[in-house]
């Protein structure tokens, strides 16, 4: 007999620690300490932390428990590369993103074809994006990329971005546009770009304003719907087509709306619901079974009665009372939500059973809030602008990246907007010419805050 004697080697440790936490770390908000922990996992034992190239100056981190901690006096989006280590020298890195939520409030903010403007809580109006035409208010043409101050010691109530100019209300109901005014879209008896608000002609006061295309439409308190600017294709609502309006002029047929909406169609509500729509009929947006242009408002068809409504590029979009939505027009991006690329004349159900207290209807595509606050678009996703965090387009609604609880939702071009219920701002999309406001002119598939603006 003999013995043998078997030595046996534990196996080498080869496993990279697996990371717990994901890229995006909870926001920071301007002055406030803010203290959050990484954590990866490994199976041969305890994990320690180091950071990777510089990060963040006013970042610090704990090798051992994975604590972050700073204070911070700049909004901005930052990011730091984490080393996670373990005892047998395994290493995984991982990159985090830290947002810095800027220290002004906004109350409402809106998307434009290549411009942004929004208007904080002490009723100040600010712009950023494209300043071409003037359309920023700023008192020149410079594109910036930073919320700038609208020129003048004006107090807005609510405020809307056009493709090349916007129109706001001040707090007295006193209508100003400003930016491009090739066809009168200004509303005050000329055709001279503006690059600071100015007030249209014939002392009206509205409480709500839209600007479009190429045109602009204004709604009184007793609900009478006034439209100036370009008439082609009877966007005006005045039974024309033929002539542009420089000044306001009543749309036909005595309605009383509670909402209006335009870009190149005009869309209003009335009380009770009713949708009626005028202008483009391309791709069906007016709901009228027909792809005819209309010069006066016309019903939408399906017997709904909508408590919102918004009229997008070549499509239109309605929620009901109980937030069912549906969309008609041009489908051939998915816009409509409705899992299909096919144009609707009418009114159709968008897919999913979702159901939305507020929508948004953009160039091709479109954003939904729902009552927790999540954002949910659907449509083309090029340059990010469905906020997913790819360029993935979607026939039906899916939901934006990260935690935001979002108040209110906006839709330009090629990018979107959002209004957290502190009053952040953030944008998504095409950057070009900063209209995200981040300080920068790069593309984002996901939210990234607008920065504070320059005072």
């Amino acid at each position: 007999d003999r013995t043998f004697s078997i030595d046996v080697q534990p196996q080498p440790d080869v496993t990279e620690p697996e990371w717990q936490t994901t890229d995006r770390l909870p926001s920071a908000k301007i002055g406030v300490p803010w203290t959050v922990t990484v954590a990866a996992t490994d199976d041969g034992g305890p994990v320690t932390y180091s950071f990777q190239g510089t990060p963040p100056e006013w970042v610090s981190l704990d090798p051992l428990t994975g604590e972050l901690t700073g204070t911070t006096d700049t909004a901005g989006t930052y990011h730091a590369v984490i080393r996670a280590t373990d005892l047998a020298g395994n290493r995984a890195d991982r990159t985090f993103t830290i947002y810095v939520e800027a220290e002004v409030s906004f109350f409402m903010i809106g998307a434009g074809n290549s411009h942004s403007c929004g208007v904080t809580t002490d009723a100040k109006g600010w712009c950023w994006g494209s300043g071409a035409n003037g359309r920023l208010g700023t008192g020149n043409t410079d594109s910036v990329n930073i919320p700038t101050a609208i020129h003048g010691n004006y107090s807005f109530s609510s405020m809307a971005s056009g493709q090349t100019h916007t129109c706001g209300i001040t707090t007295a109901g006193q209508p100003l546009c400003w930016g491009r005014n090739s066809d009168g879209q200004l509303g005050n008896d000329s055709n001279d770009d503006s690059s600071v608000p100015l007030p249209l002609a014939g002392g009206h006061t509205f409480i709500a304003v839209t600007a479009g295309e190429l045109h602009s439409c204004g709604l009184k308190a007793n609900g009478e719907a006034w439209c100036w600017g370009r008439s082609a294709w009877g966007r005006l609502g005045t039974g024309t087509t033929t002539t542009n309006q420089r000044i306001p002029n009543q749309v036909t047929g005595g309605f009383a709306f509670t909402t209006i909406t335009g870009y190149n169609h005009t869309c209003g509500l009335e009380a009770n619901g009713k949708a009626w729509c005028w202008g483009s009929g391309g791709g069906g947006r007016l709901g009228n079974n027909d792809t005819a242009n209309i010069n006066y408002p016309v019903e939408v068809q399906g017997d709904l009665f909508f408590k919102a409504i918004s009229a997008g590029n070549g499509h239109t979009c309605g929620l009901e009372a109980d937030g069912k939505a549906w969309c008609w027009g041009s489908g051939g991006a998915g816009q409509l939500g409705n899992d299909s690329t096919s144009d609707r004349l009418v009114p159709h159900p968008v897919a999913g059973g979702h159901f939305f207290v507020q929508i948004s209807a953009g160039d091709q595509h479109t954003c939904g809030l729902k009552a927790d606050g999540s954002a949910w678009c659907w449509g083309n996703g090029s340059s990010g602008r469905l906020g997913t965090g790819s360029t993935a387009s979607s026939l039906v609604p899916v939901p934006i990246t990260g935690d935001h609880v979002f108040m209110s939702i906006a839709t330009g071009k090629d990018h979107s907007c959002g209004l957290t219920d502190g009053g952040q701002s953030w944008c998504w999309g095409l950057g070009t010419n900063g209209r995200l406001g981040n300080g920068s002119t790069s593309s984002t598939s996901s939210p990234a805050p607008v920065l504070d603006p320059i005072i």
